[in-house]
């Protein structure tokens, strides 16, 4: 028994021992809200003085107690998202428009949900493209993201557009590398240096499809209480924030062996 718990008993019991009102319908000691109400004012402030002591005299019951509650609420919240990515997995792994990178048929998919403007999708979009290629199964898909401002929005439309003439990969990743503003000038620089028709992919980032695509990517995001970027999904696994390679490969894992269980 943890010492929190034996705390707990121990207290449940001095409240009992200490009642001495005539008894009851029901034992107190069974029900320590009887040997509450049944207490005297001054036991009651014995009671009281013996946790405070207690707890003064062990302060790692505390640590206990809120390392517990830690704990309890860290698994809630590992339950609702688990959740979350399971009711919207059709949205999530099988959107039919979203770029793909890595093993279009992998055995696993990763999703990552990006803002160009983002520092730490920038920090880690080497590890990610190392883990990707050093697996050789995953399929790698994009959400783009843009919550960052104008130029986000922007950049995320002419990535997008990119699409139309085969070449996403590239423009994505010169994107990502690309320090500075994003603006049209610069979006239709880099277009130019991947071998895109800059004229073409501006004409196309204005369609209404891509605006719509989008804020279908935000809906996702906000029905899985993504609010921030980089965040990452595999299998039943929510991963917000920028996940090293190890917690990646093991998400990658436990993915992979459940599809096989």
């Amino acid at each position: 028994m943890s010492r929190l718990r034996r705390f707990l008993t121990a207290s449940a019991l001095a409240l009992a021992v200490t009642a001495t009102a005539p008894a009851q319908a029901q034992d107190p000691a069974q029900d320590p809200a009887l040997a509450t109400s049944a207490l005297t004012d001054a036991q009651k402030d014995a009671v009281r003085a013996l946790i405070r002591d207690t707890l003064v005299n062990n302060p790692d019951i505390l640590r206990e107690a809120f390392g517990a509650l830690q704990a309890q609420e860290e698994h809630a919240a590992q339950a609702r998202q688990r959740a979350a990515v399971k009711a919207n997995a059709q949205a999530l792994y099988n959107a039919p428009n979203d770029p793909v990178m890595g093993n279009p048929k992998g055995d696993v998919t990763l999703v990552e949900f990006m803002d160009y403007r983002c520092g730490y999708c920038k920090s880690v979009m080497d590890t990610v493209l190392d883990v990707v290629e050093s697996d050789g199964k995953v399929r790698f898909v994009i959400k783009e993201f843009p919550i960052l401002g104008a130029e986000s929005v922007v950049a995320s439309r002419f990535a997008l557009a990119a699409r139309a003439q085969g070449k996403y990969e590239p423009y994505h990743l010169a994107l990502m590398r690309h320090r500075g503003a994003y603006t049209e000038e610069s979006l239709t620089k880099i277009a130019k240096d991947v071998g895109l028709d800059a004229e073409r992919l501006a004409k196309d980032a204005a369609s209404p499809a891509i605006q719509a695509e989008l804020l279908e990517n935000r809906k996702l995001a906000e029905s899985m209480g993504i609010g921030g970027t980089p965040a990452f999904a595999v299998g039943e696994i929510l991963l917000p924030g920028a996940a090293n390679a190890e917690t990646l490969k093991h998400a990658i894992a436990e993915t992979r062996k459940g599809s096989k269980g």
